[in-house]
């Protein structure tokens, strides 16, 4: 779904009653289909932690990559860095950065902030960024009693969402009262009531 710079999709007053109907149609005309097929994932190790093969990105799942723009995050970063009157220099060639000095009205030239630290704090707000997302993801399952989570056990530098159904059979045979909750054994009824 393209968001960048997107325009408002659904608009409506405070006094209105929230139309769920139309926002989620002003959504679906921004949808592109990336493939007819699932992403290809080995589910062996090493690609994949053991645990994670018989849920990870199967038939009746939904696996989320989230994605930041670290670029986008960076750039912000050294607009932020100049509203505060700090420069930067390029700290693994140990070198100033040429043309700063005309910008002296703006930015402390003379004490000018490592490059590196500015990319660390990138890295940073975007790990944070994703991990947020796939939290928010967690809260979202929860309200609509799926099981899934978070987790690391395709690369482990990155946080994926995992959503998925129950199995509660295997709980109810492996697993003592109260393995699951009170929701996710509702969600069926509650959600797919044709699947009965």
């Amino acid at each position: 779904m393209a968001t960048r710079d997107a325009p408002v999709w659904h608009t409506q007053t405070t006094e209105e009653a929230s139309d769920f109907s139309a926002l989620l149609a002003a959504h679906r005309l921004r949808v592109r289909k990336l493939a007819d097929s699932r992403l290809y994932l080995p589910t062996i190790e090493p690609y994949m932690e053991g645990l994670n093969t018989w849920c990870v990105n199967c038939p009746g799942s939904l696996f989320i990559i989230p994605v930041a723009d670290v670029a986008q995050h960076f750039l912000a970063s050294l607009c932020f860095r100049v509203q505060n009157g700090s420069a930067i220099y390029d700290d693994v060639h140990q070198e100033r950065i040429p043309g700063l000095e005309r910008f002296r009205h703006l930015i402390d030239t003379e004490h000018p902030v490592r490059l590196t630290l500015a990319e660390q704090g990138t890295l940073h707000e975007c790990v944070t960024e994703l991990s947020i997302a796939c939290y928010a993801g967690m809260l979202m399952l929860q309200a609509i009693e799926l099981g899934g989570g978070m987790f690391t056990g395709v690369n482990r530098s990155f946080t994926y969402l995992q959503a998925h159904h129950l199995a509660l059979e295997f709980y109810d045979r492996y697993f003592v009262d109260g393995a699951y909750l009170q929701t996710h054994a509702q969600h069926i009824a509650q959600w797919h009531p044709d699947i009965q």
